[in-house]
């Protein structure tokens, strides 16, 4: 029984499929927050070196792909250090990855959260960003001391890169949305969804540059390259950072057309699962 003066929400099934509820997002960014905070602490939880995994992570990664790539493989990096240039690109990866993740698992590992209270179904996904993004920020700050030791000076187009973040996100959601729902029914579709990010790696400049792809592939695999939209996104972070070139091929209006279909297919595919999330149980 209700005290006279307290709030209550009454919670109905809507006729129409309403993609993104905002007001409801906003009422709960208290839950969100919490989520946040508990991904942020169980991640490392029972680690040898804890949140120092933050720092460790790209720069482990950044050395083996210095040595495969430059060392063996010879490959340029437009005229920037080959280190910074791998660093920089695993950087915005991170944003990325983390985006594709938290919406391709957001339902399975909240699953049993709400089949016990109703949760607006997107805050998972939301929460589960946020947490990526401290990753970020954290390696983002080290990559001043990189370009301290490599004497560069920072680009005036750091002003967007704030936008490239978010776009970056937004495209990591357009793919993982995808799979959220059937990765609650069929459990091994995490498994594809980390076969599919680890060949998008090999499928972007993140290791080397566009130009040097551009003199190596014919002209017709190039078409397939450049409809990859995380393309365009890993340069604009590197020409935010240092004022490197952007490669944009003919077809890139097509590529960012299909990438908010994806986007909005991915929400209404998200929401129609999330409405059975318990009956899947």
């Amino acid at each position: 029984m209700l005290e006279k003066g307290q709030e209550y929400h009454v919670i109905e099934r809507t006729k129409t499929l309403k993609i993104i509820n905002i007001r409801e997002l906003l009422d709960n960014g208290y839950l969100t927050y919490m989520l946040f905070v508990r991904d942020l602490k169980g991640k490392y939880k029972q680690t040898a070196f804890g949140p120092l995994w933050i720092i460790f992570s790209p720069i482990i990664s950044t050395i083996i792909f210095s040595f495969l790539f430059q060392k063996l493989g010879n490959l340029s990096s437009d005229n920037v250090p080959y280190f910074l240039f791998t660093y920089l690109g695993f950087l915005i990866w991170t944003v990325f990855n983390r985006s594709v993740n938290a919406s391709a698992n957001g339902l399975k590992q909240e699953s049993s959260l709400m089949s016990k209270v109703y949760i607006p179904r997107l805050i998972p996904v939301i929460s589960g960003t946020m947490s990526g993004l401290v990753d970020f920020f954290v390696s983002f700050v080290i990559m001043f001391f990189f370009l301290w030791f490599y004497k560069i000076s920072i680009s005036i187009n750091m002003i967007f890169l704030p936008l490239v973040i978010i776009v970056t996100i937004f495209c990591g959601w357009s793919m993982g949305l995808w799979f959220a729902g059937p990765s609650i029914k069929y459990r091994d579709i995490s498994n594809l969804v980390s076969y599919l990010v680890s060949f998008l790696l090999y499928f972007s400049p993140v290791i080397y540059s566009s130009s040097e792809l551009i003199m190596r592939i014919p002209p017709k695999w190039q078409i397939l390259y450049f409809m990859n939209p995380f393309t365009f996104f890993v340069e604009a972070f590197r020409w935010c950072i240092l004022g490197t070139p952007v490669h944009i091929g003919n077809n890139v209006y097509i590529a960012y057309a299909f990438l908010f279909i994806l986007f909005f297919g991915g929400l209404i595919n998200y929401n129609k699962w999330a409405r059975t999330i318990v009956d899947i149980q």
